[in-house]
């Protein structure tokens, strides 16, 4: 019970740049060509051609994925362990306007859009319901 997992999850883009990849535990980035260019623009900068970055994760969620799926995968179990006694955390991190309240928080005027934290305050209450 006690890890670490990551996810991400990728917001819809307004037009795709084709430099990632993606498939269900990684994200890879190629950069066609990079220019580096040192420190406050001391000594020399220099052009590297074809730059690749991978990134493992837990499992990715492609722009398509809606809040059911990603509480699903991510959320059930910390919320099923907090109510067998265990401590869990959910952590959001990105960029600001990368989806975090969104995805945490959801949209309060679409039952089906919920984020994690009213889906987890349900799970709870139901499971409370069925204990009595």
């Amino acid at each position: 019970m006690a890890c670490i997992r990551t996810y991400v999850r990728l917001k819809p883009k307004k037009s795709s740049g084709g430099y990632f990849q993606t498939d269900d535990t990684r994200i890879t980035a190629s950069l066609p060509e990079a220019t580096t260019i040192s420190p406050q623009g001391l000594g020399p900068h220099y052009t590297q051609p074809n730059i690749t970055y991978e990134f493992l994760f837990h499992k990715l969620f492609p722009e398509n994925s809606d809040q059911s799926q990603i509480f699903d995968s991510v959320a059930v179990d910390i919320v099923d362990g907090f109510l067998n006694g265990y401590n869990g955390t959910i952590f959001a991190y990105g960029q600001t306007g990368s989806g975090k309240t969104y995805t945490i928080e959801g949209e309060s005027n679409d039952y089906s859009k919920r984020g994690l934290s009213a889906r987890a305050v349900t799970r709870i209450y139901k499971s409370l319901e069925k204990r009595a």
